[in-house]
């Protein structure tokens, strides 16, 4: 922004003063120069939703202020982008608004807070023979939320949490004697022994 001055005699009593802003002179309402200084020295910064951020970088600063002079004493609505400036819609861009501005003046914009990352929930992985026979089941740690997660005649036992909760390892009898299975969370099976005696209860290490 170029800001080379005002230059009006009635300057500082509400009258009119000549603005060179963007490369070319504006004559626009001067606002009192008491007013003024509330702006510069009686505003407090603070956190706020900033509604005289008016070029949205974030805080109310000299460059939103300069942006309200110029259009100080229009009517609202004359052009669209004018009603920004309108702060309390009354239909003319007066002091009432100034005073608006002023108690923004200063204020910097609340950071928005991340969502909190949700607390995965623990949950047990059991056998149950509650369908008539031995199938794998998981449960939230306080006995709600109880899924069935194997389906299928022979039993499923010994169910066993891999490390990164990713999968359960258990033992079948679905091919004739007991194996070693995995299990992704989305219920795909991976059949991880192949032998004629029985393989039982599966334990993952830490690592």
């Amino acid at each position: 922004m170029n800001l080379e001055g005002k230059i009006d005699s009635e300057e500082g009593k509400g009258g009119f003063a000549r603005w060179f802003w963007r490369n070319k002179w504006v004559r626009k309402a001067v606002l009192p120069s008491v007013a003024v200084a509330s702006v510069f020295y009686e505003s407090s910064r603070a956190e706020a939703t900033l509604r005289s951020d008016f070029d949205n970088n974030g805080e109310v600063g000299l460059d939103d202020f300069f942006m309200f002079a110029l259009h100080f004493g229009e009517k609202s609505g004359d052009r669209s982008w004018e009603y920004k400036y309108d702060l309390i819609k009354n239909g003319v861009i007066d002091f009432d608004d100034f005073f608006t501005f002023a108690e923004d003046f200063g204020k910097i914009e609340s950071p928005s807070t991340p969502s909190p990352t949700p607390t995965p929930v623990a949950q047990i992985a059991f056998t149950s023979k509650r369908d008539g026979n031995y199938e794998v089941y998981v449960m939230n740690s306080d006995g709600s939320n109880q899924v069935r997660l194997t389906n299928n005649p022979s039993d499923d036992l010994y169910p066993s949490w891999s490390p990164d909760r990713s999968k359960i390892a258990f033992d079948s009898k679905r091919d004739g004697n007991e194996e070693i299975y995995s299990m992704n969370a989305d219920g795909t099976l991976k059949r991880l022994t192949n032998n004629t005696y029985d393989d039982f209860s599966p334990s993952w290490s830490s690592k």
